[in-house]
This record gives structure tokens, C-alpha cells and sequence, in this order.
């Protein structure tokens, strides 16, 4: 579930930079996981490390499903994805706070709550996997 969250993530814009200054009144600037789209059409690349880490949280999620008879390596790659959606937020907060080069005032999309659900079900299933070894373990010592 959260590839396919992370995934809707990618297509979706994270937030809108609403430039108020000058001769740019109103113009609005789409933040996506890969470019910053402009007012007048063209693609800003130097957000795609955001895209990046949301793809390897995708590839890490899928691989994660066939590891169903190795819990405890599946609980690490759930930690890692945990890791990786709260340095995706940080890198999120690096680029719409400090590195916005003047684009305006920043208003956030619906998309950008997408990778928290993801975080909460990451967690939920961490969660899961240690009660269901925790739980083989102790079935193994009673025989």
C-alpha cells in the first residue's frame, strides 16, 4: 500500500509558490517531486532528489512483499523506508523554506500529506512483522 500511496505522490503537485511582487502578481509556480513547474511553462529540475527518494521507497516497498519468510530483514527494510519518508520531508522542508529562491509565499497540496500515510502504515507494519516473529519465537521454545 505504500508504493502505490508513494506513487500517487509522484503524479500529484506537493504545493503551489504564489508570487505576489512586482509584475508577477498572482502567478502561481506548481512544486512536483521532480520539477517546479513555472508561471510561464518551463520545468525546474533541482528537485528531483525528492522524486528519487520516493522511488526508492517504492522499489524497497515491492521488494519488501517477497521477503514474507525473512521477517526480521522485512522489519529493517520497513525502518528504512521510516528513515527515508522523514528525510524525504526534511529535503521537502530544505527546498519550499530555504532554497525557494524568492518564488513567493508556499502553499501546501494534498499530496504533500500522501508520504505521512505511507509513514504511518510503514510503521503499523514494522509493528506487525516483530509481534508476528516475536510470537514464532515463543511457539518455537514451547516445544
Amino acid at each position: 500500500m505504500g508504493a502505490l500511496i508513494s506513487l500517487v505522490c509522484l503524479c500529484m503537485p506537493l504545493g503551489y509558490y504564489i508570487d505576489t511582487t512586482n509584475h508577477a502578481l498572482g502567478q502561481q509556480h506548481q512544486l512536483f517531486n521532480l520539477w517546479i513547474a513555472n508561471a510561464d511553462g518551463g520545468h525546474d529540475y533541482s528537485v528531483c532528489p525528492l522524486a528519487l527518494v520516493l522511488f526508492v521507497a517504492m522499489d524497497m516497498a515491492v521488494y519488501n512483499i517477497f521477503l514474507f519468510k525473512n521477517r526480521m530483514v522485512q522489519s529493517k527494510i520497513c525502518l528504512f523506508n521510516i528513515l527515508l519518508i522523514i528525510g524525504w520531508y526534511a529535503v521537502l522542508a530544505l527546498y519550499t523554506f530555504v532554497l525557494n529562491d524568492g518564488m513567493g509565499t508556499f502553499k501546501p497540496g494534498f499530496a504533500l500529506i500522501l508520504p505521512a500515510v505511507s509513514l504511518i502504515l510503514y510503521v503499523m507494519a514494522r509493528k506487525a512483522i516483530l509481534a508476528d516473529e516475536a510470537l514464532v519465537r515463543a511457539a518455537d521454545r514451547i516445544r
